[in-house]
C-alpha cells in the first residue's frame, strides 16, 4: 500500500487509519449512528472516509477500525 499512495518528500501522505469507539461518544451513540456520521462525513466532504474493519474487541465494547483522507479526519472527531 506504501507503495501505491502519493507521498510528499518526508513520506506522509493524505491517508490514514484511526480506531473508534462508539460507546466513547455517549452512551447512546451506537453503531448506527457511527455509520451514519461516516457516511454523512464522506458524503458532505466528497472525499474518502469509510469503516473499514470491526476486529477489535476490548472487554464488551467493539471499535471499528475507519480510514480515509486527512480532511475527514478533522470532521470525524
Amino acid at each position: 500500500m506504501r507503495r501505491v499512495v502519493e507521498r510528499d518528500e518526508l513520506s506522509c501522505s493524505n491517508y490514514a487509519m484511526c480506531v473508534v469507539n462508539p460507546n466513547s461518544v455517549s452512551q447512546t451513540f451506537d453503531d448506527p449512528a457511527l455509520h451514519e456520521v461516516v457516511d454523512t462525513i464522506s458524503n458532505v466532504r466528497d472525499c474518502l472516509l469509510d469503516i473499514v474493519n470491526l476486529n477489535v474487541k476490548v472487554r464488551h465494547h467493539f471499535f471499528y477500525v475507519c480510514a480515509g483522507e486527512l480532511v475527514t479526519f478533522q470532521t470525524l472527531t
